[in-house]
């Protein structure tokens, strides 16, 4: 039985293969949402490349997924789970949340206290996960995990007799919850010009990009509208006082957002960031407020958040592991088609 398996984002969809479910995933494919009318499309083109007819489909989407139809949150498909099957011609499909996928491809990490050997941040390990900051995890405990890309996601592990369950959530779209005085601010500003503020509206690549044309427009600076987010991070990277303090507020809130996160889902066994954003910015996260606002916000429990762990997840193609892992995951066997009809 062969196997697809594909990570659809807001901004890039990502392929992999493999012949049987535990072989390793080859032919990786990187294309750009933008350039495809429809996820169809894009498959055919994949499958295409490479003389494949995959019997099983294992898919995340930046959507919730307990429904037959999904609409894509940050692009502009939509698809039908079993008008794809049949056009495809393939079995099974299981079509899970991205970030239930990002969450499940960490695993292989946490499995029997394995965490401990994780490396540090510091270090020049080729790990494709390293501890942010130290701690003294329970191991009894979840473990939370968030990242910022073209959105926000977020989802929490549970282990259950050395499995993990993941919960499908939509943390992204949260209300922002600001913490100082220029996040008030940016919330007041945001409202008149969104309405209703997520989370993701601050925390993620578009976020970025509202946080630096309000700084723009709080400075009396020309119109940052222009400025895409990936512009802002590499300014910042190189010292730009203005996407600096960009960042910094971004990445602030991220912390706020950990917090919330780890507290709420009781994730005292640790936090683990991953999406686009921070790993391209990891140089800029020691220093900026992400740390002191993950345990600051609670004065009350700020010895607990001490003791949580934080790493960073820098995979590529972590959500096409993820798809890999949630296919043998006997949490997700009933989500195996599934289909829900509107």
């Amino acid at each position: 039985m062969s196997f697809l398996f594909a990570d659809m984002g807001g901004t890039n969809v990502r392929f992999g293969y493999s012949k049987t479910k535990n072989s390793s995933i080859i032919f990786k494919e990187i294309y750009k949402v933008i350039d495809f009318p429809t996820i169809e499309d894009a498959i055919k083109l994949y499958c295409s490349n490479y003389s494949i007819s995959p019997q099983t489909l294992s898919f995340c989407v930046a959507a919730p997924t307990n429904k037959n139809s999904i609409i894509f949150t940050n692009n502009h498909w939509t698809m039908k789970k079993d008008m794809l099957l049949d056009a495809l011609g393939s079995k099974n499909i299981l079509c899970i949340n991205d970030f239930t996928a990002q969450a499940l491809s960490q695993t292989p990490y946490f499995k029997s206290g394995s965490d401990k050997k994780i490396p540090d941040l510091t270090t020049s390990s080729t790990s494709f996960i390293k501890k942010f900051s130290d701690g003294s995890p329970d191991q009894a405990s979840p473990i939370f995990v968030i990242g910022p890309g073209t959105g926000l996601g977020a989802s929490t592990l549970v282990c259950i007799d050395d499995t993990f369950k993941a919960l499908q959530a939509e943390g992204g779209h949260t209300h922002f919850s600001p913490t100082s005085e220029i996040e008030l601010e940016l919330l007041i500003w945001l409202q008149k010009k969104l309405g209703p503020v997520s989370t993701e509206n601050v925390i993620s690549g578009s976020g970025l990009e509202n946080i630096y044309q309000f700084l723009s427009y709080q400075q009396s600076k020309p119109d940052g509208s222009k400025i895409r987010a990936e512009r802002i991070g590499t300014l910042a990277l190189k010292g730009d006082p203005l996407s600096l303090e960009a960042v910094n507020v971004m990445m602030g809130a991220l912390g706020t957002a950990t917090a919330n996160g780890v507290l709420t889902t009781g994730s005292f066994r640790g936090a683990i960031i991953c999406g686009g954003i921070i790993p391209k910015l990891s140089k800029l996260l020691s220093k900026s407020p992400f740390y002191k606002k993950f345990i600051y916000n609670k004065p009350s429990y700020s010895n607990l958040l001490r003791q949580v762990p934080i790493y960073i997840s820098n995979d590529p193609f972590s959500g096409l592991k993820g798809c890999q892992q949630a296919f043998q995951n006997k949490f997700l066997k009933s989500e195996i088609n599934r289909f829900s009809y509107d």
